[in-house]
C-alpha cells in the first residue's frame, strides 16, 4: 500500500500553529486520503476556558467539548479508514477506539506522550487529594 492508497482518519487539535495540523498536512503531503476530526475548535477553546469547565477538567479529566468521540464513530463507519492516527487524544475514550475498530485495518498509532501526560496529571490529582 502507498500513501496515495491510505484513507486516515486524522484526530487531533487542528488550530493553525498546531503540531498535529502540520503532521495531518505533511500526511496529505505525502499522498494520503485524510478525513479530520479536530478535537479543539474555536468553540471549545472558548469553552474551557471557563471556571465550571475548569474544575471539571480537574476533577474528571478533560471533556470532550468538541464532539470528537462521535465523529470518530461517525466518520470510521461511514469512511472505513485504513488507518485511524489518534494525535494527543486525551478526549477520546477508549470505547471509541474500540468501536472503531471494527471498521479499519490498522492498529490506532498515538502519541505516547499523551500516556505520560495523563499518568502525571493523575499523580498530582492524587498528591492534591
Amino acid at each position: 500500500m502507498t500513501p496515495h492508497d491510505l484513507k486516515v482518519l486524522y484526530v487531533g487539535d487542528l488550530w493553525e500553529g498546531s503540531t498535529a495540523l502540520h503532521r495531518m498536512q505533511a500526511l496529505a503531503a505525502l499522498g494520503a486520503r485524510i478525513v479530520p476530526v479536530d478535537t479543539l475548535p474555536p468553540a471549545a477553546q472558548r469553552a474551557q476556558w471557563r471556571f465550571h469547565r475548569r474544575v471539571q477538567r480537574r476533577l474528571f479529566g478533560p471533556p470532550d467539548l468538541a464532539g470528537a468521540n462521535d465523529a470518530i464513530r461517525r466518520l470510521a463507519a461511514r469512511e472505513r479508514p485504513d488507518l485511524l492516527w489518534v494525535d494527543k487524544g486525551v478526549t477520546i475514550d477508549p470505547a471509541t477506539l474500540r468501536e472503531a475498530r471494527a471498521s479499519r485495518r490498522d492498529a490506532p498509532a498515538f502519541d505516547p506522550a499523551v500516556m505520560v501526560a495523563r499518568a502525571s496529571e493523575e499523580l498530582a490529582r492524587m498528591q492534591d487529594g
